[in-house]
């Protein structure tokens, strides 16, 4: 009896065939759950052909395998070895393939701008939508027309090794998949919750992990259980939130802060998102009002008061300080991420004045930027993390997709040195440019260093009551009165403010 030949499929050549002998291969569907910004080649613009990038998932994987798997590692050369045999560099190629492929859904394309007409002049002015949290998003808040973002966008990833490579799989690049999906994202801001992730086989509720959850219930005591289950399984020696950091490099706390869950992921980004906001914004009340009765004005936070030493500039109102007594300035939030700018708030309406000492007016918009072995850096990238992590809960026959608000902390090397320079302003003309370029000369003089950086921070005694610096202190300024301890960790003393503490 003759043999019969078989043939391969139509459009199935040798060539894939081989190429498919011996490879151990993983698909995980993905949703963005949160606005996507950014992500495309073009900075801060979606790419609608192209909105997931298999470049930028691989450098995600590759700074979450350090900021897990690499917290074991005593020293950056250790790290970069281990790195480079899972993930390569130009010299030595990756074993391991990584693609995306996404949904063409034109629906999930929206406009983040709609047009607003100034009264004043009937000029169109473009803000955000109201849907969207415009503190998380200020970058955008621009005034430009044309802002695209994409949400509940679906996509594949694939992941490809050689056979016999399944154990690099579970023990290396599993543990970046869990902390990519959840605690980061993609496209921009997403320490902010932007492009946040869900993923069956990553994210928690009922549907990945049964043996942890009720299957109708996932609670907050059941996200902390689930959080430190991951750390064990996946085998990870994570930092505490208050320990020194040891790396060179962002490395995940072992612990995280846990509002109410079973609400919307937009809700949860949100609730994350304000009780930041309300902390990094503590207003002082005015010096000058009945203390019961004052509306909330100048920072609790020394910045201000420090640029106006800095820069002998202060409206006659403001020339005494309602914050620091050290002669020298403190900028503890740059703690919190960087640049920052300062900007006050009254100053235009204020004028300069030569022959006052302080100049009759607040000091000039100016940026605080990173210095790195002495050379000045545009960014460096806040270590707290606040979102909407997306959970999966059962309802009925059908899972559905919630939310809980989280805070999670990268453990990052201190802050070295900062720099403050003025931000050009083409409005200021005659007398006052003259002293604009000498106040700009000065500060190119001026180093903050770590002890500023990280200060013991002591207010006037009056004044106290309002040191953003303390355990426990409330954005609220009327509340703390009383003798608080201090710490000079920024990230401590939110994690321990008030407003955190209700989600305990």
């Amino acid at each position: 009896m003759k043999r019969k030949l078989e043939f391969p499929v139509k459009d199935e050549n040798f060539t894939t065939i081989i190429s498919n002998v011996g490879r151990f291969k993983k698909q995980h569907s993905i949703t963005i759950v949160t606005p996507m910004f950014g992500g495309g080649t073009e900075a801060g613009a979606v790419d609608e052909a192209n909105p997931i990038r298999s470049s930028s998932v691989r450098g995600n994987l590759r700074f979450w395998w350090r900021a897990t798997r690499g917290a074991s590692f005593e020293s950056t050369a250790e790290l970069l070895n281990r790195e480079i045999e899972i993930f390569g560099d130009t010299s030595n190629p990756s074993p391991i393939k990584i693609w995306v492929e996404a949904s063409e859904d034109a629906s999930k394309f929206h406009d983040a701008k709609v047009p607003r007409i100034n009264p004043k002049n009937n000029q169109t002015n473009y803000v955000l939508n109201s849907s969207l949290n415009r503190y998380a998003l200020f970058p955008f808040d621009d005034n430009k027309p044309k802002t695209r973002y994409c949400n509940d966008l679906k996509f594949n990833l694939f992941i490809e090794m050689p056979s016999g490579m399944e154990q690099l799989y579970e023990k290396e690049l599993k543990p970046a998949l869990w902390a990519w999906i959840n605690f980061g994202g993609v496209g921009a801001r997403t320490r902010r919750g932007c492009g946040s992730l869900h993923c069956d086989d990553f994210s928690p509720g009922a549907k990945t992990y049964e043996k942890l959850f009720p299957l109708e219930s996932v609670t907050k005591v059941d996200l902390l259980r689930w959080y430190k289950k991951s750390i064990e399984i996946y085998e990870l020696k994570l930092p505490t939130v208050d320990a020194a950091s040891s790396t060179e490099w962002p490395v995940l706390c072992d612990s995280i802060k846990i509002n109410r869950a079973q609400i919307t992921v937009t809700s949860a980004w949100n609730e994350a998102v304000e009780v930041y906001r309300k902390f990094r914004r503590t207003p002082n009340p005015p010096m000058n009002r009945n203390m019961s009765e004052a509306h909330p004005k100048r920072s609790f936070w020394p910045e201000a008061d420090s640029i106006r030493k800095l820069t002998n500039m202060s409206d006659p109102d403001h020339v005494n300080s309602q914050t620091i007594q050290d002669s020298k300035g403190v900028f503890p939030r740059a703690q919190l991420g960087l640049p920052i700018q300062f900007q006050f708030a009254n100053r235009r309406k204020q004028t300069f004045n030569p022959k006052d000492p302080n100049k009759g007016i607040d000091p000039y918009k100016t940026t605080l930027l990173p210095k790195v072995k002495d050379k000045v850096k545009e960014r460096l990238a806040s270590p707290l993390i606040l979102k909407g992590l997306a959970i999966s809960v059962q309802s009925g026959k059908e899972f559905l997709i919630k939310g809980c608000s989280i805070i999670a902390i990268l453990k990052q090397p201190e802050i070295e040195k900062l720099t403050l320079t003025l931000i050009k302003d083409n409005k200021i003309r005659g007398n006052e440019l003259s002293w604009w370029k000498q106040v700009s000369d000065e500060l190119e003089k001026v180093t903050i260093y770590k002890d500023e950086i990280y200060p013991t921070l002591n207010y006037f005694e009056k004044f106290e009551n309002r040191n953003p610096m303390r355990i426990g202190v409330s954005s609220n300024w009327k509340d703390g009165v009383g003798n608080i301890p201090k710490t000079q960790s920024a990230i401590l003393a939110f994690l321990h403010s008030k407003e955190v503490a209700q989600w305990e």
